[in-house]
């Protein structure tokens, strides 16, 4: 249970991110991969990104304190040929760490092994249990044996299969496989088709039969996601603040799946990044994230969705648990709870320019938005503005504020103006010191307006 006065004794929660490695080299043929499909590329591949240069970008000063990064491969992650040095340099800067992977490759497992102790109790390992291929592979036994040499090695780990039509008759084996090598039952995970925009299950069952026999077995993270399967969210979202998608490659950062580019996490690493939520933006039918999102991010405070802890460790029968109890403290967490909520006047402003970045209909009246932008530049002594940018929100703004007390001042006048604001945010820091250098007074990020 989840205890407020044990919050403060532990590592606090800030940020949970999802960060890709864009790789798809994968030693299996999983027939329900989201990625693949029938492309199953099996050369190793090479060097895609900076280890260092990611450990840099990703400091606790920049990210405002410890995150949960929850690293994957588009193939197999173990394979990623720097996924050591990487995991390394992040955990030595103090965040948790949690890796997909089909726990079958034994040299990186190895190398994760002989970790310090300090840092693997910040480890998790998301291990899948792709039974046919397994079999297939003849590598059961092989990956029953590397589970028990992580939970060996006292790094926490978690054991998932894939709800898929075709391994129902195999239900009963796959439980007993379980119990016998593992002291609990796998959780499940439900199999999702992401080529329609509707992001339906991926089966031929009937939902109800579905739901009971993958609900068999007593798997949190599979029954939390039938609840909200389908259903689209409305409430205010702050995915882009305390939850994101990272690319290890480009280092760009997205608000959240499918949504835009927030930033690029390698521009100007001296200064924190600016995070900033979606509101109630979202483009997908239905948060089929949400285990991690709003388990661990708490995107949504609305929702009572179980903690990131809760769904995914298992006590076993000999009473020890999947989770080592310094990473269940941190997961018993929702980054939420850890950073403080956006005044009315923020969730307002920040709910109206993106649903114009989201091309949506603003839901608030124009002279409500008008009189909390002016608001704002006012704190910020900025009677008169240029606007620089070539999206969509400049022009916006420049509508909004066209009858206000706001001077705004053609984009050529930037050392006139008191003020230069920048709406294309997600490329500000190099923005930014290009109009200093051309003598603008105060250069503000267009999400930086309204606190």
């Amino acid at each position: 249970m989840f205890n407020f006065v044990d919050m403060f004794k532990r590592d606090k929660l800030k940020r949970v991110f999802c960060c890709n490695i864009p790789i798809t080299a994968c030693n299996m043929k999983c027939h329900y991969c989201y990625v693949a499909r029938e492309r199953f590329p099996e050369a190793p591949p090479g060097n895609v990104y900076d280890p260092k240069l990611i450990a840099k970008a990703l400091t606790q000063k920049r990210l405002g304190g410890k995150a949960y990064l929850h690293i994957c491969a588009w193939g197999e992650t173990f394979l990623d040929p720097q996924i050591v040095e990487v995991s390394d340099l992040l955990l030595r800067e103090g965040h948790y760490v949690s890796l997909s992977h089909n726990g079958t490759i034994r040299n990186v497992i190895n190398e994760f092994c002989s970790f310090e102790p300090r840092l693997k109790q910040r480890l998790h390992f998301f291990v899948a249990l792709q039974w046919s291929e397994l079999k297939r592979l003849v590598l059961l036994d092989s990956f029953a044996e590397n589970v028990r040499k992580i939970k060996d090695s006292s790094i926490s780990y978690s054991i998932s299969v894939t709800a898929d039509d075709l391994l129902i008759s195999e239900i009963a084996m796959i439980k007993e496989y379980c119990l016998d090598n593992f002291g609990a039952l796998c959780h499940v995970l439900e199999c999702r088709d992401e080529t329609k925009p509707e992001i339906p299950r991926m089966t031929e069952l009937m939902t109800d039969k579905h739901i009971e026999l993958w609900g068999s077995f007593n798997s949190l993270t599979f029954d939390t996601q039938q609840i909200y399967w389908e259903e689209r969210r409305n409430e205010f979202c702050y995915m882009g603040e305390v939850a994101g998608f990272i690319d290890f490659d480009s280092g760009l950062i997205w608000q959240a799946c499918g949504g835009k580019k927030l930033c690029n996490m390698f521009d100007d690493l001296s200064e924190p990044i600016r995070f900033c939520a979606l509101g109630r933006n979202c483009q997908k039918a239905h948060c089929f994230l949400g285990n991690i999102l709003m388990g661990g991010g708490g995107v949504i405070p609305e929702i009572p969705y179980p903690r990131f802890a809760e769904q995914r460790d298992r006590r076993c029968q000999d009473g020890s648990t999947w989770y080592t109890p310094k990473f269940r403290k941190f997961c018993s967490q929702k980054a939420i709870e850890n950073m403080e909520p956006y005044s009315t006047d923020r969730k307002v402003y920040i709910d109206t320019i993106m649903a114009v970045v989201y091309s949506n209909t603003p839901i608030e009246p124009e002279d409500k938005i008008r009189s909390i932008i002016v608001k704002g530049l006012t704190r910020h002594k900025a009677q008169s503005i240029t606007l620089h940018g070539s999206n969509e929100l400049k022009n916006w703004l420049a509508q909004i504020l066209r009858d206000s007390k706001i001077q705004v001042l053609q984009e050529g006048n930037n050392t006139e103006a008191e003020a230069v604001i920048v709406t294309d945010y997600d490329a500000f820091p190099v923005m930014r010191d290009a109009l200093y250098k051309l003598g603008a007074k105060k250069v503000i990020s267009v999400i930086d307006i309204v606190k």
